[in-house]
């Protein structure tokens, strides 16, 4: 029996030496990556006060330019003055216009990036070298960034110091240099094993096998040591071979299961990943009386959605104390309506109502953010709803999902990462929204764009504390150096472990 496990930790040892060291070398310079790395000089967008008592409406501004559908419309603050971006094309940077005086602004998209860049890094004082619009994920900007399109504005400078930034959503993707490239092209080819990239149907298979691999060779390989304590010395390289082994088998155990469970469920996520819609909005559909109310009230942002085909106004006030969501209906029929009727009487209220349920009471401390806006229509004028954020979410996901409103429950906001939402997922602010159905999947989605961020099904929940708690060791965050030392001391055992065990097998050939 002792040579049976013996002839199997042989064996698979050798195939578990490749993993042991390129997992082991790649993993112990994630730490040194995450310290060596630009750090934001800020973490929340600029503020801007959006005046548009003065601005031509979009709907009578647009055509002058030709356009009559758009993708994207929102609009921001450069320069001092407020502009719309309008984006027809999703591959091309963004058209922007005067809101006051209609003009077009050559190279706005590509200035406003500048202009964020130097508000979230500390490289304010230096030249910019390069701005380049970015559509696909490299190794510079890799997939786990998630965001695109961003602009890369790079900075002067010997390290080549870049930032990301996302100009729709006024938010920095990541920030980067020649250090993080380093350690991020080597953890990429090394942990995700990207040599495998051009071949990915051979990627996740040989990678599962030599986890498998690792974790039947270091079974095997205690098994051994168990049975010959005592039965004989050794000297030399088997001699350590067996010491450290010893040492690092239950690091190796945690690492490569842990490893391989996560490797199997982000194959599985892969899959059924939703891909990035974008909704054609057609300005045809919008109405003066919403954009009259809009343009008097005092706003921090403005953006324009879509919303089971029609366009809706998602805008965040500066006059609450607490600013918040909301969300004006744009296309209506137009229906009198009395000023003193405090109900919504337009068919859109049936949208409304549906989408709303118990959670519209639950949000902004329990009071119903439903309604018409103050001033915002007459008689004779269509009726505006305000909608919060929490219905527009139920909305959206019951879109994308092709499933009735009435499948989600609980909703709520979640303003920063942790639990299951980690940072991994970039998004902020989004909405979690739970599945009444047997599934039990959490879906967190992002108002302001209607993209889905995150889709956590009950194995993710399992396979995210898994990850963080034996692979990534967060019960230690408490001391992050500590931490990080000592995950790398048995990253580094197990990488001179691989090295002594391919001694051994080639001496023994």
């Amino acid at each position: 029996m002792t040579h049976s496990w013996q002839f199997w930790h042989r064996w698979l040892g050798v195939l578990s030496c490749i993993g042991l060291i390129l997992w082991g070398l790649s993993g112990i310079s994630h730490p040194i990556m995450t310290r060596v790395q630009p750090v934001p000089a800020a973490f929340q967008p600029p503020a801007q006060h959006l005046d548009l008592k003065a601005a031509i409406a979009p709907a009578q501004l647009l055509p002058q330019h030709g356009i009559h559908a758009l993708n994207q419309l929102s609009v921001h603050v450069l320069d001092g003055k407020p502009a719309y971006r309008v984006v027809t094309d999703m591959r091309k940077p963004a058209l922007w216009l005067d809101a006051r005086s209609g003009q077009r602004i050559e190279h706005a998209d590509r200035d406003y990036a500048i202009q964020l860049a130097r508000h979230y890094t500390h490289w304010r004082q230096r030249q910019v070298v390069d701005a380049r619009w970015i559509t696909g994920f490299s190794t510079q900007y890799p997939a786990v960034q998630r965001l695109l399109p961003v602009w890369q504005i790079t900075f002067e400078g010997d390290d080549r110091p870049r930032a990301y930034i996302d100009n729709g959503q006024i938010r920095l993707a990541t920030l980067s240099d020649r250090r993080r490239d380093l350690f991020s092209a080597w953890f990429h080819f090394g942990h995700n094993w990207g040599f495998l990239d051009s071949v990915p149907g051979l990627q996740v298979p040989l990678a599962g096998l030599v986890l498998s691999a690792i974790l039947i060779s270091a079974i095997s390989g205690l098994v051994l040591a168990l049975r010959r304590r005592g039965g004989g010395r050794q000297h030399g390289v088997r001699r350590v071979h067996r010491q450290l082994g010893l040492a690092v088998a239950l690091a190796t155990l945690l690492l490569a299961s842990s490893g391989l469970l996560h490797l199997m469920v982000s194959a599985e996520q892969a899959q059924r990943a939703m891909p990035l819609a974008s909704s054609t909005i057609t300005l045809a559909d919008l109405q003066a009386a919403p954009w009259q109310a809009l343009a008097e009230q005092s706003l921090r942002q403005l953006t324009l959605l879509q919303l089971g085909g029609k366009p809706y106004w998602l805008w965040q006030s500066t006059s609450a104390a607490t600013p918040r969501s909301q969300v004006g209906v744009l296309a209506q029929e137009s229906k009198p309506a009395k000023a003193a009727d405090t109900k919504a009487t337009h068919g859109n209220a049936t949208l409304a109502k549906a989408t709303l349920g118990k959670d519209a009471h639950a949000e902004h401390g329990g009071h119903a953010n439903h309604g018409r806006l103050p001033n915002a229509w007459a008689a004779d004028q269509p009726v505006v709803f305000d909608l919060p954020m929490l219905a527009i979410a139920r909305l959206q996901l019951a879109m994308l999902t092709g499933r009735p409103v009435a499948d989600f429950g609980h909703t709520s906001v979640v303003h920063k990462f942790g639990g299951e939402y980690g940072f991994i997922f970039k998004r902020l602010p989004v909405v979690r929204i739970d599945s009444l159905l047997a599934d039990g999947q959490h879906y967190y989605i992002e108002p302001a764009t209607g993209v889905l961020a995150a889709q956590i099904e009950p194995m993710d929940r399992f396979e995210g504390w898994v990850f963080a708690y034996l692979h990534k060791w967060v019960f230690a965050d408490a001391n992050k150096t500590l931490r990080d030392l000592l995950v790398s001391l048995f990253a580094l055992g197990n990488v001179v472990l691989g090295v002594l065990g391919m001694l051994l097998f080639l001496r023994r050939k």
